[in-house]
């Protein structure tokens, strides 16, 4: 017979809060989802000093805060192995989920783990050798302690299976989704875009500055379209903390379009929708992506979307959006092209992006994480 309810840990030992970019969206919004479908099962959420009372929490909740430091590396990986355990022990907890790659190794509680991405294995550049290797150990022993892995996509599912050798079935798909209470429509005034020094039309891209995101493919397509198609339009990046790094900077340079490239810095979340409603085009170059977050938050607000066809973002995109091939800066200027050229093809898209971005929610996603924590918390595996 089933249990009425279960004892969910929920291990956020990873965050600091405000600053743990795609895995902090993910870990809120599913909690809102989780308080929305489930009243009834117990969750404690493990904090520590960086994300302390950093959820509004119902009251089926309960918060464990520890004093050690997500921002000291070390403090959180001791932590979260050597006391949690303990800890979660002592909270008679069923199942311990943890939803940002890694999780406790040594425990007698069932853990499901969330791996959204094989990063440290697929696009290592960009980590130091120490930190590429203590990386690819911790994801190592994750995948091969926890009972079951949940990941955002098909296209991470076959990394995983392929680079840990588990089983298919100890691995399952559930899709990520975004906030719906956030990113809508937003009514788009001039003199509101020139708070991000937007002057004129835009093309716009979201995310970090991280080499396989593709951004100097980006700026070069960009290049191709004011060049050859006298594109008037600014190309806007955010997330690059107002300034691109030296290396961009210097593409951009080279190109001879510093003047018509912008670098908004970061934007935060609640005026992200402005932005993404009032670009005529958003693109999204990526070489890889276990997901792809921006690609729906720009759907749900009206952007016709133009990205990349690799790993997990034709999963997302389905057919609401062009899709192009990121190695070719011919492609992706073609693709945007259209999009600003073709007035039935970029309301088309914008319709079916409404409508994709509905097949997507985290209420969908916390009741399927719920019913996987609840199997693994009675019977110890899927």
């Amino acid at each position: 017979r089933r249990k009425e309810f279960v004892r969910i840990g929920i291990d956020a030992m990873f965050l600091v809060s405000g600053k743990g970019g795609g895995i902090e969206r993910y870990l809120r919004g599913l909690l809102k989802g989780i308080e929305k479908v489930d009243k009834t099962s117990e969750y404690f959420i493990f904090t520590n000093k960086d994300c302390r009372a950093a959820f509004p929490l119902p009251g089926n909740f309960k918060e464990v805060s520890s004093p050690a430091s997500a921002a000291f590396r070390p403090s959180k990986i001791l932590w979260e192995q050597f006391i949690l355990p303990f800890q979660a022990k002592k909270y008679k907890i069923d199942a311990m989920f943890s939803p940002a790659n890694i999780a406790p190794f040594f425990h007698s509680f069932p853990t499901v783990t969330v791996m959204h991405d094989m990063i440290p294995f697929i696009r290592p550049e960009g980590f130091g050798a120490i930190e590429s290797a203590a990386l690819k150990t911790l994801f190592y022993l994750t995948a091969k302690s926890s009972n079951v892995i949940i990941t955002d996509s098909k296209s991470s599912k076959g990394d995983i299976v392929r680079i840990f050798n588990v089983p298919e079935e100890k691995v399952r798909v559930v899709y990520a989704a975004c906030d719906s209470s956030v990113f809508v429509p937003a009514e788009v005034r001039r003199e509101d875009l020139k708070k991000y020094g937007i002057e004129k039309r835009y093309i716009l891209y979201v995310a970090a500055r991280r080499k396989y995101k593709n951004i100097d493919g980006l700026v070069k397509a960009y290049k191709i379209l004011k060049q050859r198609h006298r594109v008037g339009h600014t190309l806007v990046i955010t997330g690059l903390g107002g300034r691109a790094d030296a290396g961009l900077s210097g593409i951009v340079k080279e190109l001879g379009i510093e003047r018509d490239v912008l670098f908004s810095g970061f934007i935060p979340d609640e005026e992200l929708p402005l932005l993404y409603s009032g670009a005529d085009v958003f693109v999204y170059p990526s070489f890889y992506e276990g997901f792809g977050l921006p690609v729906l938050e720009a759907m749900a607000c009206g952007a016709p979307v133009a990205a990349s066809n690799a790993t997990s973002l034709p999963e997302v995109v389905g057919d609401a959006g062009l899709l192009f091939n990121p190695n070719d800066t011919e492609d992706i200027a073609n693709a945007v092209l259209r999009l600003l050229t073709d007035k039935t093809l970029k309301a088309k898209m914008i319709e079916k992006g409404f409508a994709r971005v509905k097949e997507f929610s985290w209420e969908k996603t916390a009741r399927e994480t719920i019913e996987i924590l609840t199997h693994v918390s009675e019977k110890g595996r899927l």
